[in-house]
């Protein structure tokens, strides 16, 4: 008998070799599939026609696909797609399975679906992942196979030697190099016990790599350590930090260019560490060395922000910081003011008050130069992502946003001001509580939260008005959007994925404009506790099909 792969024998046997842990119990009984309006086909009769429909599927078709196929997965669907995952045609299709297996990876526990990938055929996902990570070169689909480890089978330490090989690959994609390096990093913090000989030697060699990314990684490795990894090291790291300090750059501000690197590797223009994100990890290693709080990297901070915003303007409850002239910096304060009063306005009176458990801090507004130094400044000084177009981070009252070019978004700089102002009026006079504390994402808010942004990136002097972009995007999708996934919608917003802006926008300017007593009344039972999902009905006082078919008719009428 021919030998067969060690992957593919390990695909065949899983069942036979963790069969006890599938007990009859779990298996789940048949459910209708999810609707996938990104897709070609609003529905797909069986989970046979969805992975069909998989290998050419684009990004958001992709997500629909595996949502719908994940309460059916069976056996034969998760060996069928790690074989697509590992032979497919082309990097997309491949891609595709890895993403989909992610998603059904990440069901509840409990569920057949969480048995069956992280159990039953849990050593296979790991070793295709680790088999990617050695083989392949797509860097979307490596960057799949770092995701999965991490984030489902994590710790594998089994797969550092791969995490390093591709971290120092010096033609990878910056993002890639950094992604591998950070998950390589993860795993010496998760190794219990003195500093490992291996995750000593991966520290020094990435604090001396000639990539940013990977020196970042390595020093928040060291940033990381517990006492008994640094007995018997700590002269060394320190020293190891000191030489990597020196020979760090001088600050400056990022250029808007990517990386040339990346430029035939990925479809848009990622961005990835710098200088700065190294220097201040270094920064941070060596205070946690020190044992002496922040010094070093609260002097950093300062020194950056100085250079990088450095007039403020003060209004009544609002504070901008950026480099623009006085007159723009007024022009933009304004905005912000107004935009709050017209949600005011639009959400009436009763709503008018802050919550009675929010403190209603200063708002505080960072507008940056240029699009490379945003995406330096978070990287380097926050934890949120880079790649967007603004961030409001709850906890200080901070909104983070940038000038830019039209080639570099869909949305100009006041529309990102006015959608981040309105997640500050959202946080303090709507949604009670704090977005990381239990029981705030028991309720899903994300139609109600990013559809309110997104209807304010489109206020002006004429009131809230259609955004041109959007209602193209939707009026070009195959489907129109059905209502009771979107208000049920939580990938992109409290779950990993990608959430649906248009939608919910579109949603939210339908019932301001044509029934916002009713709106009124669902932003009311967010803020007194009430709202309850399945009681959506009764707090609008609308019938839930009624009211989506007099949207999708709003939609016809604004598409034609």
């Amino acid at each position: 008998m021919p030998q067969l792969p060690t992957l593919l024998l390990l695909i065949l046997l899983a069942p036979l070799l963790t069969g006890a842990a599938l007990p009859l119990a779990l298996a789940a009984p048949r459910q209708p599939l999810g609707a996938t309006p990104a897709c070609p086909r609003l529905y797909y009769g069986d989970p046979a026609a969805l992975l069909a429909a998989l290998p050419m599927a684009d990004y958001a078709c992709t997500e629909e696909l595996a949502a719908a196929l994940r309460p059916q997965a069976r056996q034969q669907h998760v060996a069928a797609l790690l074989a697509l995952a590992q032979h497919g045609h082309d990097p997309r299709a491949q891609r595709n399975a890895l993403r989909t297996l992610g998603r059904i990876a990440a069901s509840p526990p409990q569920t057949h679906a969480y048995e069956l990938l992280r159990r039953t055929y849990g050593a296979a996902m790991q070793s295709l992942a680790v088999e990617m990570l050695l083989t392949q070169n797509d860097n979307f689909l490596l960057q799949d196979a770092v995701w999965l480890l991490d984030a489902f089978y994590f710790p594998s330490f089994g797969a550092a030697p791969a995490l390093e090989a591709v971290a120092h690959h010096p033609a990878h994609a910056p993002a890639l190099r950094y992604r591998a390096a950070s998950s390589r990093a993860r795993l010496v913090a998760a190794r219990p016990g003195a500093l490992h000989t291996h995750d000593y030697a991966f520290i020094q060699a990435g604090l001396a790599s000639a990539d940013a990314g990977v020196r970042t990684a390595a020093a928040n490795a060291v940033a990381h350590l517990r006492p008994e990894q640094q007995a018997g090291h700590t002269p060394q790291l320190s020293a190891a930090l000191r030489t990597a300090w020196h020979h760090e750059p001088p600050l400056s501000l990022a250029a808007d260019p990517p990386d040339a690197r990346a430029s035939n590797q990925f479809t848009f223009a990622e961005s990835s560490p710098t200088s700065l994100s190294a220097r201040v990890a270094i920064a941070r290693a060596r205070d946690h060395l020190d044992g002496h709080g922040q010094q070093h990297e609260e002097d950093i901070r300062h020194t950056y922000t100085s250079l990088a915003l450095p007039h403020t303007f003060v209004g009544t409850k609002i504070s901008l910081h950026s480099n623009m002239p006085l007159a723009q910096r007024h022009t933009l304060l304004t905005e912000a003011e107004t935009t709050l009063a017209a949600l005011a306005t639009l959400l009436g009176p009763d709503l008018a008050q802050p919550l009675a458990d929010a403190s209603t801090p200063r708002l505080t507004i960072f507008i940056f130069e240029r699009q490379g130094i945003f995406r330096d400044y978070m990287r380097a000084f926050t934890n949120f992502s880079v790649d967007v177009d603004g961030i409001y981070a709850e906890q200080s009252a901070t909104i983070y946003t940038y000038q830019r070019s039209a080639t570099q978004s869909a949305n100009t700089l006041a529309e990102s001001l006015r959608h981040e102002v309105a997640h500050h009026y959202a946080a303090t006079h709507l949604f009670p509580g704090d977005w990381h504390r239990p029981g705030y994402h028991t309720e899903p808010k994300g139609w109600a939260d990013e559809g309110l942004a997104e209807l304010a990136a489109g206020w002006g002097p004429s009131g809230f008005l259609p955004r041109q972009a959007q209602l193209g995007r939707l009026c070009a999708r195959a489907h129109l959007p059905p209502l009771t996934p979107l208000l049920a919608r939580r990938e992109g917003y409290d779950h990993f994925g990608h959430f649906d802006y248009d939608a919910a926008w579109a949603f939210t300017f339908y019932m301001a404009h044509d029934q916002p007593a009713a709106l009124r009344r669902l932003y009311a039972a967010y803020r007194d506790g009430s709202y309850r999902l399945v009681h959506w009905e009764t707090i609008a006082g609308l019938s839930l099909p009624a009211t989506e078919e007099a949207w999708h008719d709003a939609l016809r009428a604004w598409c034609n």
